[in-house]
């Protein structure tokens, strides 16, 4: 272990870091059984072990407890290495200290945050104790929560749609005109354009007519899981073009900046006002069966057996149905390590944003309010999760739901550096999944890790003393969760290839997911314009179907019924006289060649 100091340059991250690498440097060179060292740096259960009966301090046994105070201390980034990775220096993650004193000043407005952590937490006292004030008015009230021993107990009223909105959508149900998939994406490319955001990749220009046909093609491939091999079956392009268009158009930035073009169009519809304001978002993940080996698939049992793995594709929409983010990510890792990702990338003025009990941890909570966005998510048992008081008791019964007491030292302590990496993340400096599992898998925690966890419990308490007080908020977070759902159901009705299992490749699952989301949205697109002339329509035939607005509030561009994915088979056919010649070789392993020398070899950009 001696050799390690020697080929390993270490740095402390505090003056106590320091001292201890200095301590191990000078055992190293210690003789004799007993030093005259201090103890201090040991946790409190090794100190006895390390002192024998006549209070000398054992050589040996302190430096192996020294190690392992070591060992943990790189695991929290207290200690690390000037040049590394994966024990690098934390602070490396964000952005440098002095750019961010020169700007947090300017950040602080733009988050809406004071920079006094003091003030931050009268804030924080203040907004506690008018949560408690709301929610016993509402115990008092009966209205949806009562308090049994001491106990939040929260009614969940059914939710049905109104009979107003029932009829609407099923005259538009019977007045939408029925599209193949094809068709669809033509006439939304006549609209919006989006297919000129998928540009090639070496910024070639393209000297084929029919650029557009090979785009469609390879998007539905990817999209829709078909594949190249079974998409060049199916139409008049052969597997080769297929390839060709996918390797070289169909790259992540080119994906994401055309289903930009389709959200912002959707974003500007009309109709689109009377579904939300673009404000408010959610995020949700969607498991799907993979073949072979990748490092985003992992087992997931009770959905697919032990012998299939899986990812998760995290999905990111508005309460205007648009999809503007998409990720694919392990079904190992929780979804709220993502649930930050695609809100600091979008162009969407999110305000406020909702995801399950499975996207929500006290880390999501102290970074969207550090950020100055509002986190809502929809808790499993949000009644029973242990809640923290700031501050002096109101004197209310409800007083008794607020089991712990939040500990502001770490807060105060650590405040300025947690605005640090509030700021870091809305510049770009790392992405907020990288940052969030670095805190959270730290053992022993870090103290910015800690400093964000105290801060989260007392967001997350103030957020469910809220939450249980206000019925409407409840159905308006199951509303937005409800809307990703709705388009989960869309996802399957449209991913038709191969028994919904995407390739075992790691790009194939990324495209795949870009692929889809546009195709999602495309069909949003195409379904809220005629949304618009059948209810025009019906404006002038049956004006009392869409007398009530909320009527119109109630259907969505998320019906996919009408839409053909299977294409269309030419039964015009005449049998062949014999047999049909037999496959060639050389067929097959033309197939079987990887797409990236696609384009190098004469072929047409």
């Amino acid at each position: 272990m001696h050799a390690v100091l020697d080929a390993v340059e270490l740095t402390g991250a505090t003056s106590a870091d320091d001292e201890l690498l200095a301590v191990l440097k000078r055992l190293r060179h210690a003789r004799g059984r007993f030093v005259d060292e201090r103890v201090e740096l040991l946790p409190k259960a090794w100190r006895t072990w390390v002192v024998d009966d006549a209070g000398r301090v054992q050589r040996t046994r302190l430096e192996l407890g020294l190690w392992f105070v070591a060992r943990d201390a790189l695991r929290a980034g207290q200690l690390f290495r000037p040049i590394g990775r994966r024990y690098a220096d934390p602070a490396g993650f964000l952005m440098p200290a002095e750019r961010w004193h020169a700007e947090r000043h300017e950040l602080a407005v733009t988050f809406g945050r004071t920079l006094d952590a003091d003030a931050r937490l009268r804030e924080l006292e203040t907004e506690q104790q008018q949560a408690l004030m709301r929610l016993q008015a509402a115990v008092d009230a009966g209205d949806g929560v009562r308090l049994v021993a001491g106990r939040l107990e929260l009614s969940r009223p059914a939710a049905l749609d109104e009979p107003a909105t029932v009829r609407l959508r099923a005259h538009l149900d019977r007045l939408t005109p029925r599209i193949d998939i094809v068709g669809l994406l033509a006439e939304v490319q006549q609209w919006t354009g989006f297919l000129a955001q998928l540009t090639h990749a070496a910024g070639a220009t393209p000297r084929m007519a029919d650029l557009d046909q090979h785009l469609y093609a390879a998007l539905l491939a990817a999209g829709l899981n078909i594949g190249p091999t079974r998409m060049a079956e199916c139409c008049p392009l052969t597997y080769r073009q297929l390839a060709w268009a996918t390797e070289w158009y169909l790259g992540d930035d080119q994906l994401q900046a055309a289903n930009d073009v389709l959200v912002d169009y959707l974003h500007q519809l009309q109709i689109a006002a009377s579904w939300g304001t673009g404000a408010f978002s959610s995020s949700d993940g969607q498991r799907s069966p993979a073949r072979g080996r990748a490092a985003t698939a992992d087992a997931a049992a009770r959905e697919f057996g032990y012998r299939r793995g899986a990812f998760t594709l995290v999905n990111w929409v508005t309460d205007q149905y648009s999809q503007y983010g998409t990720k694919v990510v392990s079904v190992a890792e929780r979804e709220a390590i993502h649930t930050l990702e695609a809100i600091l990338h979008t162009q969407l003025p999110i305000a406020e944003h909702t995801t399950d009990t499975h996207g929500a941890t006290e880390l999501v909570f102290a970074l969207f309010d550090l950020l100055g966005l509002r986190f809502i998510p929809r808790l499993r048992d949000a009644a029973s999760i242990r809640l923290y008081l700031l501050g002096a008791p109101t004197g209310h019964a409800v007083d008794a739901v607020l089991r712990g007491r939040a500990r502001p030292q770490p807060i105060r302590a650590h405040y300025d550096d947690m605005l640090r990496t509030a700021a870091s993340l809305k510049r770009g400096w790392v992405p907020a999944s990288l940052l969030i599992t670095r805190l959270k898998n730290a053992t022993p925690q870090s103290p910015l890790a800690a400093a964000l966890g105290e801060y989260g419990r007392i967001v997350r308490t103030n957020f469910v003393l809220g939450d249980c007080a206000d019925p409407l908020q409840r159905a308006r977070i199951a509303g937005q969760l409800n809307k990703g759902e709705s388009l989960h159901a869309m996802r399957r009705h449209l991913v038709i290839g191969s028994r919904a299992q995407i390739p075992a490749d790691e790009d194939d699952h990324r495209r795949h997911a870009l692929c889809l989301q546009i195709v999602v949205n495309a069909v949003q697109v195409w379904n809220a314009r005629y949304m618009t002339a059948a209810i025009d329509h019906l404006h002038h035939t049956q004006p009392d179907v869409v007398a009530d607005d909320t009527a119109i509030a109630g259907v969505a561009p998320v019906t996919h019924a009408h839409v053909n994915t299977l294409g269309r088979y030419d039964l015009n056919r005449q049998p062949i006289s014999g047999l049909r010649p037999l496959r060639r070789v050389d067929q097959d392993l033309e197939r079987s060649i990887p797409t990236p020398p696609l384009g190098v070899n004469g072929d047409k950009h």
